[in-house]
């Protein structure tokens, strides 16, 4: 009987220790994307890649958080394949125009965010995983690019991925 009491109270003790949701109306503040905003570059060759990051409060539902929106051009062989950095600017006033969407949760790690990223040219959604390198001088992330469950859902997508798979980018 002792046991089963004390088993009851340890259920109801843990139960009290999850993490709830926030509050509604509340804004939950995170400042582990911070990092992430700016300009980022990767150059190999004639080839370039270009991300413009920005920390941005987005409600969900009920609450408002931090997420990171951005733009991104590549170049590859010095012709430019696919760029929405045009929309930058616009962002604070229509997420629609973003072309990266990444959120961090803190409870997992500070140095990555994920998200998705617009194929522009295949018309579709990549998965997207950005590392940051902690101690590197100039910074740098790691992003990982997966295709999605959904991958070919639309009549207008195109197999493959315009973007190379992995990449690292050097702060500006």
């Amino acid at each position: 009987m002792r046991n089963i009491i004390f088993g009851l109270l340890s259920f109801l003790l843990l139960g009290c220790c999850v993490a709830q949701p926030p509050a509604p109306g509340s804004y939950v503040t995170n400042s582990h994307v911070d990092k992430f905003a700016g300009t980022w570059k990767w150059t190999s060759g004639n080839d370039e890649i270009i991300f413009k990051l920005a920390k941005f409060r987005h409600t969900v539902t009920n609450y408002d958080e931090d997420i990171i929106l951005g733009s991104h051009s590549y170049i590859q062989n010095g012709n430019l394949i696919e760029s929405s950095l045009d929309k930058f600017n616009t962002l604070g006033n229509n997420h629609k125009d973003r072309s990266i969407y990444a959120w961090n949760d803190p409870t997992v790690s500070q140095f990555e965010i994920e998200g998705a990223i617009k194929d522009i040219s295949k018309h579709k959604d990549l998965e997207i995983l950005m590392e940051y390198i902690p101690g590197s001088s100039p910074a740098q992330i790691v992003v990982t690019l997966k295709y999605k469950h959904q991958t070919l859902t639309k009549d207008n997508q195109q197999p493959g991925m315009t973007l190379p798979a992995t990449f690292t980018l050097i702060k500006q």
